[in-house]
């Protein structure tokens, strides 16, 4: 046979008057027929690979779709008795998948196909721990597991950050996207992940962190790098002018009091009143908030003159 035969439920689904047009048939059968067998294999169709086998391409999405399914028998069959091989597809839906076994198979037989941080990636995105477990004994650098790091802090899979930080190298880690996974996290809500970060590595940008965290109203995460961390006024002041936008009182009087205030030179104070205290005093201001006022007061000192040029214009403008 020459031509594959044609599929049998065409000739059930069309019309009769249509029937009577073999090449209408035939144009049917041509457009719904798959140009390659792979999908009948790793689904085990046996009487459609037996039929169709001969007529259709036999490509790597065969060996593909069989370790995302875990199918190392197949795996091995096709290994065996074909010479299509896989692709990187293999690697990356095994480790999406928790097929442990499958990817150490792969890695195996087709070492030129696996990397290590597109692999260990995948299977953090997609939660598998016990992939990430496996594939982080072969990290060598620090950057191999920094993408993996985000990507398991953006999908909330605490499980897998943990197993990550365990590396002594990681916990030390400090390259931007550590902060970047940090500030991830706490963008799509995963204060767990951010708290696990907080105890068990350094943040290389404490004042990135904090502000992050201080502008998302999020006061137990500030509460812990407080606690952690001993914050200069420069490293504070972007999480107190957050706060003021937002008009988080609550938030200001956390930060104001567990910050390294008074502050005794005048080109701190300078620095500081160019943008920080005003915003604070204004948020303040606006809410009706005294108590955080006299704080700001307490913590900068009851004789400066800036401070008290500054109330004044703060509560001008709110009349206004």
């Amino acid at each position: 046979m020459t031509t594959p035969p044609p599929l049998s439920s065409i000739s059930l689904a069309i019309p009769e008057q249509l029937q009577a047009l073999p090449h209408v048939l035939d144009l049917i059968n041509t457009f719904l027929m798959p140009k390659t067998i792979d999908a009948a294999v790793y689904n085990d169709l046996h009487r459609v690979v037996g039929a169709y086998g001969e007529f259709r391409l036999w490509t790597v999405g065969a060996m593909d779709g069989a370790a995302a399914r875990g199918r190392l028998d197949l795996l091995r069959w096709l290994r065996t008795n074909r010479t299509e091989g896989c692709s990187t597809e293999a690697f990356t839906g095994a480790a999406a998948n928790d097929h442990l076994n499958t990817l150490m198979w792969l890695c195996f037989f087709y070492p030129y196909l696996f990397d290590l941080e597109r692999d260990l990636t995948t299977a953090a995105r997609h939660g598998q721990a016990r992939i990430v477990d496996f594939l982080k004994g072969d990290v060598l650098i620090a950057g191999e597991v920094e993408p993996a790091m985000e990507a398991a802090a953006a999908n909330g899979y605490v499980d897998v950050v943990e197993i990550l930080l365990t590396e002594p190298f990681v916990q030390n880690l400090t390259r931007p996207l550590l902060a970047a996974a940090f500030n991830v996290a706490l963008e799509e809500g995963y204060t767990n992940i951010a708290a696990v970060m907080i105890r068990k590595c350094h943040l290389n940008s404490v004042k990135l962190a904090l502000e992050s965290a201080a502008s998302r109203g999020y006061t137990d995460i500030v509460m812990m790098i407080l606690d952690r961390y001993m914050l200069d006024e420069y490293e504070f002041a972007p999480a107190l002018e957050k706060a003021a936008l937002n008009g988080d009182c609550d938030m200001i009087e956390l930060v104001l009091e567990n910050c390294a205030l008074p502050i005794d030179t005048p080109a701190e104070r300078e620095h500081i009143f160019s943008t920080t205290v005003e915003a604070c005093l204004g948020a303040a201001v606006k809410a009706n908030r005294v108590d955080v006022v006299q704080l700001i007061v307490k913590k900068l000192g009851p004789d400066d003159y800036e401070l008290a040029n500054a109330v004044k214009e703060s509560i001008e403008n709110e009349q206004e």
